[in-house]
């Protein structure tokens, strides 16, 4: 009798084995929509704030250049100090980026994809 029962327990192992397989790959296209919801909207997010101060910076500029040139009495060199003072701005964070910038963004992922600060332990240890 018993024989007659291990054909069933095998097929109803595979049945079992098959909808496990089936779901832990709908659970994995789930926590990829989820990701890539969470990593867009904090894009959109960053981006708009980007811009909201690169306007800013901007109005400020143009006021900081106006204020400058009547009192140096010259626009143009109002200009262009506040163009080397960019490019000065520009060329530190190109030299910092990978400091600034990129490990961040590295740490920022890892924190939203894998939940844990685990790689920013191993950032910290490279740092001493």
């Amino acid at each position: 009798m018993e024989e007659k029962e291990q054909p069933g327990r095998v097929e109803q192992l595979a049945s079992d084995l098959t909808e496990y397989i089936n779901l832990r790959f709908k659970a994995l296209k789930l926590s990829a929509v989820e990701h890539l919801a969470t990593l867009l909207s904090s894009g959109f997010g960053v981006l708009l704030f980007l811009l909201l101060i690169s306007m800013t910076l901007f109005f400020f500029a143009v006021a900081f250049i106006l204020w400058l040139g009547s009192a140096i009495g010259s626009y143009v060199w109002a200009l262009v100090i506040v163009g080397a003072f960019f490019l000065l701005l520009s060329i530190v964070a190109f030299v910092l980026r990978d400091r600034v910038i990129v490990n961040a963004l590295v740490r920022r992922f890892c924190q939203m994809f894998f939940g844990s600060d685990r790689f920013q332990h191993d950032d910290e240890d490279e740092n001493k």
